[in-house]
């Protein structure tokens, strides 16, 4: 789903700024093979040391969305507002937020 969102991005404005990349928590590697099947945008694998997704307070199904200079701005609950289809409300709202975050058109 996010891949296609990066797509959509990337089809509306190939000048975008807005890149969506998943990290997984550190202890749940065994879960990679599935999880990037398929998948295009960048997946990045979290260690004890730098514990960037508990330092984030990550949690399953959450978008940290991130300004120009890296400073979190928002952050989107899929459990919630769950992306259903490509261009359903929630769909148009997340890309509406991001391209606001991201100062783009």
């Amino acid at each position: 789903m996010l891949d296609d969102l990066q797509a959509q991005l990337f089809s509306e404005n190939s000048d975008t700024q807005i890149r969506v990349l998943g990290i997984n928590a550190a202890g749940f590697e065994a879960g990679n093979p599935t999880i990037i099947a398929g998948c295009t945008i960048p997946w990045l694998q979290d260690t004890a040391a730098a514990d960037v997704y508990g330092s984030w307070g990550g949690q399953q199904l959450r978008l940290h969305i991130l300004d120009p200079l890296n400073i979190r701005q928002a952050i989107w609950n899929h459990t919630t507002q769950p992306l259903g289809a490509a261009n359903d409300a929630n769909w148009n709202a997340l890309k509406a937020l991001l391209k606001q975050i991201a100062g783009e058109p």
